[in-house]
């Protein structure tokens, strides 16, 4: 859904935060990050149908629309040279194949400091009640890293449908997810050794 510069009238990208014709700030407050590479319009039968040739934004990378004279992101001239040819299928098909790769790393080690955990803590002879918890907590620090989109959701008992989070709530997400793992698995290793 194109935006409406409030100023001038002309119509923008969903997600720019900057006004193409006169430059009036769109900025949304759940739309502060830059989309470089979105997934693509399908047809019902999965057919790609967006342009495949873009003016990429030599100051900040964003793809924009061919009759684009300024960067929708950053407000930059877009000259008629910064114009590349992008296959949306594979470069979304690349984006998806790196992500799910970060995810399987995550989950695989996740599930590997669960299971070392559980196994120091009960030759140690850890108490049940401390087992599970520190499991329970750090099962869901990973969760929280895997799918922060639908631990957001879960958070907010799934009374939001789709989520769309901002970079910075994952850089957050992503820091105090490590932080609580660090925090729960030193607290186990002293209760452990010391308790």
């Amino acid at each position: 859904m194109p935006q409406i510069c409030p100023k001038c009238g002309d119509a923008n990208q969903d997600l720019s935060v900057f006004c193409k014709s006169c430059g009036y700030s769109l900025a949304k407050t759940n739309h502060d990050y830059k989309v470089v590479v979105e997934a693509p319009a399908r047809k019902s039968k999965g057919c790609f149908t967006q342009p495949k040739k873009y003016k990429i934004c030599p100051q900040c990378n964003t793809a924009n629309k061919l009759n684009q004279s300024r960067c929708s992101e950053c407000l930059s001239d877009l000259p008629e040279w910064c114009v590349k040819e992008i296959d949306l299928e594979a470069e979304y098909q690349k984006k998806a194949e790196k992500e799910a790769r970060k995810r399987s790393a995550i989950g695989i080690a996740g599930a590997i400091w669960v299971l070392f955990m559980t196994i120091l803590s009960i030759i140690l002879g850890g108490g049940l009640g401390v087992i599970l918890l520190g499991d329970f907590v750090i099962i869901m620090c990973v969760l929280n890293l895997l799918y922060p989109e639908e631990m957001f959701r879960f958070s907010h008992m799934f009374s939001i449908r789709e989520v769309e989070l901002t970079d910075t709530y994952f850089i957050f997400n992503r820091i105090g997810s490590v932080l609580a793992l660090v925090l729960i698995s030193v607290s186990m290793l002293l209760y452990l050794f010391l308790g």
